[in-house]
This record gives structure tokens, sequence and C-alpha cells, in this order.
């Protein structure tokens, strides 16, 4: 269970990121920091560049699952 109530199951190819999916077991913010850019499947949020990678940020609903995938 990673910070904020979130369930994180991850799924890699080849050494990158395929696919992740979160659970969220409460409402609250989740904010991905990652090197590459993705997006969140159903969302129009995106990630915001900055020195030390990608970071998104979006508002999860308890109860939700969200998937985040590599964008092309």
């Amino acid at each position: 269970v990673a910070r904020g109530n979130l369930v994180v199951d991850m799924v890699w190819d080849d050494g990158r990121l395929r696919t992740a999916r979160i659970a969220a077991r409460a409402d609250g913010p989740c904010v991905l920091r990652t090197a590459i850019p993705v997006a969140v499947d159903g969302m129009a949020a995106r990630g915001e560049q900055g020195t030390l990678g990608y970071t998104l940020r979006f508002a999860a609903v308890k109860g939700k699952t969200y998937t985040v995938r590599a964008r092309p």
C-alpha cells in the first residue's frame, strides 16, 4: 500500500513500465512521479515535465481503480 492509501500493481516489459493499476482505498490526491510521460485511462490529466521527470496529479476516489500507461 502506497502513501495516500493507494494499492499499486505495476507490469513491466523489458525494464519499462507497460501499465500500472492504482486502486484507491480512500478519497484524496494521487501524485505520480515518473521518468517518462504517462496518462491515466479515461482522464484528461497530463503530467508536467520538471527537472526530475514528470509529475501527474489527480483526485482519487475511494473504490475506483485507475490504469496508468506510458504515453507514446
